[in-house]
């Protein structure tokens, strides 16, 4: 796939939906290949569950759109693991190697510094004129800014770079990005190394509020990756989830292709939570 198209603005909602608008105007259209779109700042940005998230100056905020072609099932097959790995990869190599290996991966595809909340990806697919599918990747990265910037129900589970003495060149980071996510686009299916590093990389995780089709949140571990990267999760009563059920299960990032985002709450970075 050729390289994407840099469409760097100062200001706006949110990159994801001005990817929408550009997509649905034609003017982002499949013959001018994949677009990645940065902002300085974002003052609209939606993360999961419609929740709002701080996109300051200073931080990394973008999407990456590409047209695919075809069937996609085999490439949104564990899609949302091999997006967390790239995401993972590109910000160690974006810090010390005395940081590394505090930068970890947390379900389903967040990163976390010292336990605190640092990016996160939102991803979606959408349909642009003469149905032409179109894969979303909105990335946020809490890099050249103070902690203080961001807003104070947060704090206490997100941090920065900044905070440990991390300055990042953000826009050598979302080149690097880049090119990691076009190769996972042109490689489909989620590879046995890949998924030997996520269940190295995540292992067993927390117990997190899943929603289950009766409308009825139970807490559930997750305790495995089968082998097309769904997550597997099991209830307090023994009943194993995977993480595919549909719309209604939450967290939402492994529903790419299957979930459709509410009326105006298209994702577009990182959300603070």
């Amino acid at each position: 796939m050729t390289p994407p198209r840099w469409i760097r603005l100062d200001s706006l909602d949110s990159t994801s939906l001005y990817a929408r608008r550009e997509i649905e105007a034609s003017r982002l259209t499949a013959a001018g290949g994949p677009a990645a779109i940065v902002a300085i700042e974002q003052h609209g940005g939606i993360g999961r569950f419609g929740r709002p998230w701080s996109s300051p100056r200073g931080g990394l905020w973008c999407t990456l759109a590409v047209p695919l072609d075809g069937d996609t099932t085999s490439l949104l097959d564990g899609l949302g693991l091999r997006i967390g790995l790239a995401c993972l990869d590109a910000v160690r190599e974006a810090v010390s190697a005395e940081v590394r290996d505090r930068v970890r991966l947390k379900w389903p595809n967040d990163l976390l510094l010292d336990d605190r909340k640092i990016a996160g990806v939102l991803s979606e697919v959408v349909r642009g004129p003469e149905r032409r599918t179109w894969l979303l990747i909105g990335f946020g990265l809490n890099a050249n800014f103070s902690p203080n910037e961001l807003p104070t129900t947060v704090r206490s589970s997100a941090t920065t770079l900044a905070a440990h003495g991390i300055r990042t060149d953000v826009g050598a980071l979302a080149a690097a990005l880049a090119a990691r996510l076009l190769a996972i686009t042109e490689s489909p299916g989620l590879g046995a190394g890949e998924l030997k590093r996520a269940r190295a990389e995540l292992g067993a995780t927390r117990m997190l509020p899943l929603s289950m089709p009766n409308g009825v949140k139970e807490p559930a571990t997750l305790i495995e990756f089968d082998q097309i990267g769904r997550a597997l999760f099991r209830t307090a009563d023994g009943r194993v989830i995977p993480s595919t059920a549909g719309p209604v299960m939450e967290p939402q990032a492994e529903g790419i292709g299957q979930t459709k985002q509410p009326p105006g709450r298209t994702p577009g970075g990182c959300e603070n939570h």
